[in-house]
């Protein structure tokens, strides 16, 4: 089957929309444990989305902690610069982090791919 076809983009986003009502479901479970549930990870395991969305949560936050690290380092202001400070530390801690594997932005390209039913490098997954 062609992978740009509408058949198969249409299952790729129909399978994300059936996890839909799993997690609606146990919401407010979900809120109060702050986190996934039993029934939630098996509809992801089943839709086969969990490796795809893990990696898409984990990218997201690396990405989201650089951006505070990137404010926290600008609002310490000139002395942020210096290596002993511990501004400059978290700065280049968190740049670093976004270059290795786990913050690579491929991800959210992969995961984009998932949907749009193309083609997968999954070596990083």
């Amino acid at each position: 089957m062609d992978t740009w076809s509408p058949a198969v983009v249409n299952d790729h986003v129909e399978r994300a929309r059936k996890l839909a009502p799993h997690i609606e479901a146990c919401a407010d479970q979900i809120e109060h444990d702050r986190r996934l549930v039993e029934p939630v990870l098996n509809a992801l395991f089943a839709a086969g989305m969990f490796r795809l969305l893990i990696r898409l949560a984990s990218t997201f936050a690396i990405h989201q902690v650089k951006a505070v690290a990137d404010m926290t380092h600008h609002a310490g202001g000139a002395t942020s610069i210096f290596i002993e400070n511990a501004f400059d530390r978290g700065f280049r801690d968190m740049h670093a982090v976004t270059q290795q594997l786990q913050g690579r932005q491929a991800h959210f390209e992969t995961v984009g791919r998932f949907l749009l039913g193309l083609e997968l490098d999954t070596t990083f997954l």
